[in-house]
């Protein structure tokens, strides 16, 4: 098995989350928004590092539901 980078998600995360976004996509637009706002305001990472990483989501997202 070869390493992983943490960042690096499973087939299980993903459908996971592709689950909860089938059942309702608006919701985990906000909990991404404010999850976003938090880690912000946390200071780990900066206002750009969690702003891509929201919007790769959301564009990750947005893939999906256009193929629904």
């Amino acid at each position: 098995r070869g390493h992983r980078l943490p960042s690096d998600r499973s087939f299980a995360q993903d459908a996971i989350i592709r689950e909860f976004f089938e059942r309702d996509p608006d919701y985990v637009f906000r909990l991404i928004a404010e999850i976003a706002e938090r880690l912000k305001a946390d200071g780990r990472y900066t206002a750009e590092e969690v702003e891509a990483a929201a919007m790769h989501l959301c564009r990750e997202l947005g893939s999906i539901r256009s193929v629904n």
